[in-house]
């Protein structure tokens, strides 16, 4: 009887001993799991804080120290550091504050940034937080300072990227005011076959009348559809508002179209302070961006390079992908930090310094991403603004709009409806 007694204890200490055990482990894995991702949250916030601060030091190519440029809305490094850490936590959402003709509102961003792209472990690519050089290997920022001072052209090597194409149509120069108040040129990047986009942008946010603003459509060309053409030619022949190259226009051929935008504007119109390029697919609220624009202090206007940062992405490595970039290309795991092509504004003085370094800058296919290239060869540091890129789906269809540009209007109709909602409460 003893015995049997005894033997059950023993059961039931095995037993329980059993389920002590299953639990340890259990707590072992969980423990070693968040080490796991806490480290991987570490290391990715390792690589962008070490993309970032990079961009204040001396480089490989000869960069020198950046100095004295401010960034917009994010009042400080604590707000800016945890806008970018939502590439590991995605709930991390910075609010920003705004100023605009209807008063001030503090909004979220449309969309947590994340890291984009997939990494291909089965490609080598070299570390971007080891260093980053990116040919032609020549220091850009002493040499466009030197041509400032004297017009003597340092660099001895031969352009590296030619912009070997002749205008279609350049339109006519601009002719603001005299006493203009920081003229503005919108540069519309536009697909050649989008007539219909282009009319419909005429019709809503870019008819404008204010002599101190001057829009055009920049194009490439489609040379096996003559018909095409003519139709482009037709519109030059109503509006005047066509700058047009010979380079062939696919998705591929962005950076030429973005490179024939800067220099058409440094040529043409040299008498804009500020310079915006956006996406026909675009809704401005010009009110809104006009009145940014004109409440900058001069020292923030110099230096204005400003959109959606995206400050931490990964060249897409599929082939499939109409970003893809071979290593052939661009050599590194991630994109300096670069502002989203879709809505951007660069001061002329800016300006002046991409003209002058394109010639000297490796072509890219991805044209925001060869433009952030060019920012960092130069020292000039993108600012942050999430209000150029704003959530069509957050759009709120009365007198609460903030924002200055909205993407996804690839429709003429969306595009007026929404349009003339808005201007019902903002006007």
């Amino acid at each position: 009887m003893m015995n049997r007694r005894v033997s059950k204890i023993t059961r039931w200490i095995l037993g329980r001993s059993k389920l002590l055990v299953a639990l340890l482990v259990l707590m072992s894995v969980t423990m070693t799991m968040r080490a796991l991702l806490q480290r991987e949250l570490e290391t990715v916030s390792y690589v962008y804080n070490g993309v970032v601060n990079r961009l204040s030091r001396v480089q490989q190519d000869g960069l020198l120290q950046i100095h004295g440029i401010v960034p917009f809305y994010v009042s400080n490094a604590t707000k800016l550091n945890g806008r970018m850490s939502s590439v590991t936590h995605a709930k991390n959402l910075t609010f920003v504050k705004v100023k605009t003709p209807n008063g001030t509102v503090t909004l979220a961003p449309s969309k947590p940034q994340k890291v984009i792209g997939i990494e291909n472990v089965k490609i080598q690519r070299l570390h971007l937080n080891s260093g980053f050089r990116y040919p032609m290997h020549v220091n850009l920022r002493e040499a466009y300072h030197i041509k400032t001072l004297n017009g003597t052209n340092i660099i001895q090597e031969p352009a590296i990227n030619p912009h070997p194409f002749t205008y279609i149509h350049t339109s006519k120069p601009c002719d603001f005011p005299v006493n203009a108040s920081r003229p503005l040129l919108i540069l519309v990047k536009s697909a050649v076959r989008n007539s219909l986009i282009r009319d419909g942008v005429r019709r809503t946010w870019g008819y404008i009348k204010d002599k101190a603003i001057r829009l055009v459509f920049v194009l490439g060309v489609n040379s096996t559809d003559a018909e095409l053409q003519r139709s482009v030619d037709r519109e030059v022949e109503l509006y005047g508002d066509i700058v047009q190259q010979d380079f062939t226009d696919t998705y591929h051929n962005n950076t030429y179209k973005t490179i024939m935008a800067f220099n058409w504007a440094a040529e043409y119109c040299p008498g804009a302070k500020v310079n915006y390029f956006v996406d026909d697919d675009y809704l401005v609220l010009l009110p809104n961006l006009l009145q940014y624009i004109r409440r900058l202090a001069p020292r923030n206007l110099e230096n204005l390079f400003m959109g959606l940062l995206v400050p931490h992405s990964r060249p897409f490595t599929d082939p499939k992908s109409k970003w893809f970039v071979p290593l052939s290309e661009y050599q590194y795991d991630f994109w300096v930090p670069y502002l989203a092509g879709g809505a951007f504004l660069v001061s002329d003085s800016i300006m002046r310094k991409f003209v002058f370094a394109f010639p000297y800058v490796k072509f890219l296919r991805i044209d925001d991403s060869y433009l952030g290239i060019v920012a960092y060869k130069l020292g000039i540091k993108p600012q942050p603004n999430m209000l150029f890129n704003y959530n069509r789906a957050a759009i709120r269809l009365d007198a609460h709009a903030r924002w200055f540009s909205s993407h996804g209007f690839k429709s003429p109709v969306t595009l007026e409806n929404y349009w003339k909602k808005l201007m019902a409460y903002l006007t």
